[in-house]
């Protein structure tokens, strides 16, 4: 990991209030957009980069200060900077997966995007090694818990809450069935009971502190 680039964002999160703004179709039978959007910082994920999120701003607000991405395909990601999606995000977090080796032999083009300075990275190697419990065994985490684990080991925020999140429970079995942001339980990769184990847990760990709120 970048550590002059962590240090920058640890900076920008210092005393933030947070939203993290999941996938699940739940969300979508929900209010909660002007709660999300009162937050000082706002994370999204994935398919909502390129979707017209301004149509479900009562559910979602429209708030997006910071990209996480965690598909395995890294040209999709060079595709979205190339096509601007990623010029008013502050930060870049690729979760799950290392692609910075890559970078050196892209375009030149493509090298010096400023977008490609503030991605930051933070593997599934990483997140499992700073797990209190391994719930996870061979399955990888959902992008959500790598970037709450992320959040909680490195930065000193005022509050994070949660939206959008019922552990894959509303979410279907097939790409083809799957909601506007494409999100789908892939049984091969994910396990429904790991997810839910792990954000209780944290739940459970900060309740009554008012740090980690979990909104469903």
């Amino acid at each position: 990991m970048n550590r002059k680039l962590l240090s920058k964002f640890q900076e920008y999160c210092k005393g933030k209030t947070i939203a993290i703004v999941g996938n699940s179709s739940c969300i979508f039978n929900k209010s909660y957009g002007s709660d999300i959007d009162k937050h000082d910082i706002v994370i999204r994920f994935n398919w909502t980069i390129d979707k017209p999120i301004h149509n479900w701003t009562a559910n979602l607000g429209t708030k997006f200060n910071i990209y996480v991405y965690a598909i395995k395909s890294y040209s999709r990601i060079l595709r979205y900077i190339q096509a601007g999606l990623l010029n008013d995000k502050d930060f870049i977090i690729r979760v799950r997966h290392n692609d910075s080796f890559k970078i050196p032999a892209l375009h030149n083009s493509i090298k010096k995007d400023k977008n490609i300075k503030k991605i930051l990275y933070y593997n599934q190697d990483e997140f499992k090694e700073s797990l209190p419990v391994n719930w996870f065994g061979d399955k990888e985490p959902s992008a959500g818990a790598s970037i709450l684990q992320f959040l909680i080991d490195c930065v000193d925020f005022k509050s994070i809450s949660l939206y959008g999140f019922d552990f894959f429970e509303t979410s279907a079995e097939t790409p083809q069935q799957s909601n506007e942001f494409q999100s789908f339980f892939y049984r091969v990769a994910h396990d429904k009971q790991a997810e839910k184990d792990f954000f209780n847990y944290w739940i459970t760990e900060y309740e009554g502190t008012g740090k980690l709120n979990y909104y469903i």
